[in-house]
């Protein structure tokens, strides 16, 4: 593209312009579908939830600043880039990768097994933004206890579990830990994750 001047703060919003191509920089081609699209100057704010298991599958939602008028949208986890799709409320959604699938160049080992990786956002495949924002992997839960281990039909009983694996998830993110009761069909219940010893 030659003598295309832009000023800053001037396309705030997508805008599409018609794209041409010349062998000798005198005569252009017709425009060209779909033509060019410059988007505003997109930025991350914050991911929700900030951490996931290991072995991945986990629903993200990314919120920031002008992310509409992407053309092909990809998070990356690390090294790892998956797809992703522009939502109705401004936000982009796309899936966790597995611990294995992300570049281990690009992870912190957590002392504990938790493992902090960037993430980040791109609306063409190619330009990711930056600063990206913080992704963790925490292993594989386990509940290894319960107390009581029954309770009324009316509810409203307080159940302590004991759960391997919790401990090592940041605290960070503002995510409560959640307890279900029924297999894939029983409703989430917010919990409070308690010290070891006020178990």
């Amino acid at each position: 593209v030659r003598d295309l001047r832009l000023e800053c703060g001037a396309l705030l919003d997508a805008t599409a312009v018609p794209l041409e191509v010349s062998a000798n920089g005198q005569q252009f081609s017709p425009a060209g579908p779909p033509g060019y699209t410059y988007y505003g100057a997109p930025a991350l704010s914050s991911v929700a939830p900030a951490l996931g298991p290991a072995h991945g599958g986990t629903a993200v939602t990314v919120h920031g600043a002008n992310l509409f008028g992407g053309s092909a949208y990809r998070c990356r986890f690390g090294g790892h880039a998956t797809l992703a799709s522009f939502a109705a409320d401004g936000s982009v959604r796309c899936t966790s990768p597995t611990r294995a699938e992300v570049a281990a160049d690009a992870a912190e080992e957590g002392a504990a097994g938790a493992v902090a990786i960037e993430l980040s956002l791109s609306l063409n495949e190619q330009d990711y933004l930056r600063p990206a924002l913080r992704w963790t992997h925490h292993p594989h839960l386990h509940i290894v206890a319960t107390s009581p281990h029954a309770g009324p039909v009316r509810g409203n009983t307080t159940v302590l579990l004991a759960v391997r694996g919790l401990e090592h998830a940041p605290n960070a993110s503002g995510a409560a830990p959640e307890c279900r009761f029924g297999e894939g069909m029983g409703q989430a219940v917010r919990g409070t994750l308690l010290p070891p010893s006020a178990a």
